[in-house]
């Protein structure tokens, strides 16, 4: 079992994480779907008609659908029993309402927060994901409130991705690995 599951709010880093960790550590990003257009440079998800996932959800082969501003994200059954038990390392950004469907099929969980509220914004900003920043106050609150129910939690870590310290944040992940070589 060798999953890596990010949770934080948007706007806080996790897929420039998720990049790093495919580029520089050799992860492989669990296969996701998207009903949205795919952002430009985007590589982390597949596009996916809304037909299709309408049909993938009826014919029960979804893990788990999420709906964010009327997008879709989807993850099949299959593409997480494969990672649950392949010898590969797979990285996923966890939406928090399906962590308990996945609890003791992972690794790791890392809970990855900025060092301030006010940083999700201003990155949101620069990314041009507006539509994000009316929630992004609630979601940081939401996975606060979530660490607190996990901090105890022998495979939780928490991890602070404050902006341009991608550097130390690169450091604490490469922390957080070395204990899988234990």
């Amino acid at each position: 079992m060798a999953l890596l599951l990010l949770c934080g709010p948007s706007g806080v880093g996790k897929t420039t994480i998720i990049r790093h960790l495919i580029r520089e550590r050799r992860f492989h990003v669990l296969r996701n779907f998207t009903t949205r257009r795919l952002r430009q440079g985007e590589s982390e998800r597949e596009h996916l008609a809304i037909s299709e996932l309408l049909t993938l959800e009826r014919n029960r082969e979804t893990a788990f659908v999420n709906e964010i501003f009327g997008e879709k994200y989807a993850v099949l059954t299959r593409d997480l029993e494969a990672a649950f038990t392949c010898s590969r390392r797979y990285v996923f950004d966890i939406a928090p309402i399906f962590l308990p469907r996945v609890r003791g099929k992972f690794r790791t969980v890392v809970f990855v927060m900025p060092e301030t509220v006010a940083q999700l914004p201003s990155q949101l900003q620069r990314a041009r994901r507006l539509e994000r920043i009316k929630t992004c106050v609630e979601e940081y609150r939401d996975i606060l409130r979530l660490w607190g129910r996990w901090k105890r939690h022998h495979r939780a870590r928490f991890v602070v991705n404050g902006y341009n310290k991608m550097r130390e944040t690169r450091r604490a992940l490469d922390a957080i690995l070395m204990e899988w070589r234990e």
